[in-house]
C-alpha cells in the first residue's frame, strides 16, 4: 500500500503557499501535510483524513477513510462465518440414539439378554440378616444352576409392608417374605401363603430348635402358613402364587438352618389378641 506518511513544511520546503485542494487554504510553515501517494499534491493532513486526495481527476482514497467505512467485525460475526448449516441426518441420528438408549436397551436387557432361568426369590426389609442370606442364596444357587436365586432389600419400617402389599395386589410378590406375627396371620387368613404343613410335619431338623410357643404360632386355622424367624419377631412363609413353592420350600428350610436361633425374642402379638383384617389382598 503506498505510504501516507505525514510531514512537517520546513522553511523554504516546496508546496509553501500553495492552496490544498481540499480546503483552499494555503499551506504554510509549520503545517502538518500529507502528499497523495498517486498525484503527489500536498493536503493538510486533517483534510487529507477527511476524505482522501481532492484533486480533481486523482481517485485515491486515504487509508484511513478505507479503514474508517469499513464494516466492523464483531466476535459475533466472526462465529457466525465458522457456523454451519446443521446436516439433516443429525437430528435423526440423536433421535434414534435417545430412543434406543431409553427404551431399547431396556427391552434388549429384558427380553434378549435376559436370563432365561427361572428366579427364585426372598424379600427381606434392610438391615434384616442380608450377609447371611446372601450367603446362603449363593450356596443354594451354586447347587441348583438350572434356577436364579436374588435376595431382595426392601425398604425398613412400614415401608417395607406397603411395599410388599403393592408387589401382592399386583401378583408379583417374592416366593419367600417376612412379616410380624399380626400381618403374617392377616395375611395367611386370606390365602396369601402357600401350605407347608407337609415340611413341617416331616420335623425337618431347622425347626428343631426353636421355640415351640413360636413355631405353633404359624400354623393358622390349622394350616401351617409360616415358621418364626429363628432371632427377629417375624415370620417367614412362602408366596401362595409362587411358580416354585418347592425349590422355596427347601431354600427357607436352609435359610432357617443357617439363622441363629435367640429364644428371648417375642412377638407383638399372640394368637389371642391379634387384631382385626388390616389388609384386604385381592384375588384371593
Amino acid at each position: 500500500m503506498p505510504h501516507e506518511d505525514p510531514f512537517v513544511l520546513r522553511e523554504g520546503a516546496d508546496g509553501i503557499g500553495e492552496l490544498c485542494p481540499a480546503c483552499h487554504k494555503a499551506l504554510a510553515f509549520g503545517d502538518m501535510v500529507i502528499a497523495c501517494p498517486r498525484c503527489k499534491t500536498k493536503h493538510h493532513e486533517a483534510c487529507w483524513h477527511e476524505r482522501g486526495c481532492a484533486r480533481l481527476g486523482c481517485p485515491h482514497v486515504a487509508a484511513s477513510v478505507i479503514e474508517r467505512d469499513r464494516p466492523r467485525i464483531t466476535d459475533d460475526d466472526r462465529a457466525k462465518e465458522y457456523i454451519k448449516p446443521v446436516p439433516k441426518w443429525v437430528p435423526w441420528t440423536v433421535g434414534f440414539l435417545v430412543f434406543f438408549l431409553l427404551i431399547g436397551v431396556p427391552v434388549l436387557r429384558k427380553y434378549v439378554f435376559a436370563d432365561p432361568r427361572p428366579k427364585l426369590t426372598v424379600m427381606i426389609p434392610s438391615g434384616t440378616d442380608e450377609a447371611v442370606l446372601n450367603l446362603v442364596a449363593d450356596r443354594y444357587a451354586a447347587f441348583n444352576t438350572d434356577i436364579q436365586v436374588e435376595v431382595i432389600l426392601g425398604p425398613p419400617g412400614d415401608l417395607y409392608l406397603q411395599k410388599l402389599m403393592i408387589m401382592i395386589g399386583a401378583r408379583d410378590a417374592p416366593d419367600i417374605f417376612v412379616l410380624p406375627y399380626p400381618e403374617f396371620a392377616n395375611l395367611a387368613v386370606q390365602g396369601a401363603y402357600h401350605d407347608l404343613s407337609e415340611w413341617v410335619a416331616s420335623n425337618p431338623e431347622s425347626l428343631r430348635d426353636l421355640p415351640q410357643e413360636r413355631l405353633l404360632r404359624g400354623q393358622v386355622q390349622g394350616v401351617w402358613y409360616g415358621v418364626p424367624h429363628p432371632g427377629r419377631p417375624l415370620y417367614f412363609g412362602i408366596y401362595a402364587a409362587s411358580s416354585m413353592a418347592e425349590r422355596a420350600t427347601e431354600l427357607l428350610d436352609a435359610i432357617i438352618a443357617a439363622l441363629p436361633v435367640d429364644e428371648n425374642v417375642e412377638d407383638r402379638f399372640t394368637p389371642n389378641q391379634l387384631p382385626p383384617t388390616l389388609y384386604v389382598v385381592p384375588g384371593w
